[in-house]
């Protein structure tokens, strides 16, 4: 099951469908665990980063990824880049690392990622 809140988050209604795809894709399928009401960047750069290690592509997600973004999309960049220049057996963990912070609601999932990354 993949949890998405098409209530909370309106351009989700509004989204395409290679936007939606990567909703879907986002945090490997797993929720947040950022309070609605609190924007972070490590959270929304963990959630660009795993959906774009399913699609090869890494893409603002059509939600609050924009706000949360500001001017840190070069930042989130080169995370993607330093990511994707890891053997693919260690992405593969990395990935499966993350979702299950993001499902235990423990731990920092960009660090799950990227150790180092998301201070």
């Amino acid at each position: 099951m993949v949890y998405v809140d098409f209530q909370r988050n309106e351009a989700l209604a509004k989204a395409s469908t290679d936007g939606l795809r990567d909703v879907l894709l986002a945090g490997a399928g797993a929720p947040t665990c950022v309070p609605f009401s609190r924007v972070s960047l490590p959270d929304t750069a963990a959630r660009m980063i795993s959906a774009a290690y399913f699609t090869g592509k890494l893409s603002v997600l059509p939600d609050d990824s924009n706000y949360v973004l500001g001017g840190n999309l070069g930042s989130v960049q080169a995370m993607w880049a330093t990511f994707q220049a890891l053997p693919a057996d260690v992405q593969q963990w990395r990935i499966i690392a993350m979702r299950q912070a993001f499902l235990t609601c423990q731990g920092n999932p960009l660090k799950a990622l990227l150790p180092g990354a998301g201070r």
